[in-house]
């Protein structure tokens, strides 16, 4: 059940840094302070967020820590769409705006090599051209279809502020501007609910991130030009925004490899967790979990004395179900087996206090990847 980023892209991404940033910058020490830096910036000090004391150290410490660490983030929103028949047969185009140092397109990459598929792209922007664009764009050839058929399919949303792209072609990638604008906010809800296929949208797991990126979920739905296809179960108003102390984000096991692990032990962040909030949109009507009657599993198991208790989202909202340590059979040795973001349906359904019955059959309509 652990998340493998592979040690390729830690190679790649040092081979660049090496050969386009300062050397003092990429000693141990000076590499740590400026991963420290920027984890302080990316959570408490959010209004430095644009302002590194230096700014060849902060892309140091995003290319070969953070980058590294978020490669396998994008992993389950394809797996999601892919669990929806929300890919295409054959060709796939991405276009990964705002893309930084890389890290969703190295992870698309990464996910297209885990599944049998092959990718060609040019290197982020960000570390790939002398400027170093503070916001730049990887460009891909998508791989070759595995059907014959020549569909394509673009996670893009059309603003103003987005950079102007060139649709790829059997011979030509997709182009993007290196010179994008920063983005600092999330997209418009009316720009999303335009995109022509599918949106992804990564935020990390932190409160005021991820209750903007369920309040935006929210105003998609109200405007009825685009439909959740994850992570939710249903179309209702987000549970976790009745409370301000809620809010709701993914936690995977993860193996990093041996450097980052390294950087990480010396700077006391990433416990070896994936932690980040995510939304997949298509335009509506589409394939949807919420067409699917059943319950995502949204917390860790909690274990109070005589029973297990996971927070479970469905129809009904977010609830605390329960299950006693007394049942026994099939059904409850299944619900013991649930992992956070396994979406499975529960006959006979809970109770009205969230009891999960003795008889209990669990049917898993998708398994957090990986299974």
């Amino acid at each position: 059940m652990t998340w493998v980023v592979p040690d390729e892209i830690e190679a790649a991404l040092h081979a660049a840094a090496t050969a386009r940033l300062p050397a003092r910058v990429l000693k141990p020490a000076a590499l740590a302070a400026a991963v420290v830096d920027r984890s302080r910036r990316y959570t408490s000090e959010r209004e430095r967020l644009a302002t590194p004391g230096d700014a060849d150290g902060d892309l140091a410490a995003r290319a070969l820590f953070f980058t590294v660490a978020d490669v396998a983030k994008v992993g389950l929103p394809l797996v999601e769409l892919e669990a929806q028949r929300g890919l295409p047969d054959g060709a796939l185009a991405v276009v990964d705006v705002g893309a930084g140092a890389g890290a969703m397109s190295l992870g698309v990459v990464a996910w297209l090599a885990a599944t049998g598929r092959q990718a060609r792209c040019a290197p982020p922007s960000s570390i790939a051209t002398p400027a170093r664009s503070r916001s730049g764009a990887t460009r891909c050839a998508p791989p070759g279809p595995r059907s014959g058929s020549r569909s394509r399919r673009r996670w893009w949303w059309p603003t103003s502020g987005a950079p102007r792209c060139r649709p790829p072609t059997s011979s030509s990638p997709a182009r993007c501007s290196t010179s994008c604008p920063r983005r600092r906010r999330l997209p418009s809800s009316s720009a999303l609910a335009a995109a022509r296929h599918a949106a992804i949208v990564i935020e990390p797991a932190l409160r005021e991130t991820a209750r903007a990126l369920h309040a935006l979920r929210d105003a998609v739905l109200a405007g009825g030009r685009a439909a959740v296809v994850a992570p939710c179960t249903h179309d209702r108003p987000c549970p976790m925004l009745a409370d301000p102390r809620d809010w709701c984000h993914e936690v995977r096991p993860a193996r990093l490899p041996a450097r980052t692990r390294a950087l990480a032990a010396a700077t006391g962040l990433r416990d070896g967790d994936l932690k980040f909030a995510y939304l997949v949109l298509a335009p509506s009507p589409a394939p949807t979990t919420s067409s699917t009657p059943g319950w995502r599993v949204v917390s860790e198991p909690l274990r109070p004395k005589g029973k297990l208790e996971l927070f479970m989202c469905g129809a009904d909202g977010r609830r605390r179900l329960r299950l006693l340590d007394r049942h026994a059979g099939p059904g409850p040795t299944a619900v013991r087996a649930l992992v956070r973001g396994d979406l499975v349906a529960l006959a006979p359904a809970p109770d009205e206090r969230g009891t999960i019955a003795a008889d209990v059959e669990v049917s898993r309509v998708h398994r957090a990847w990986p299974g």
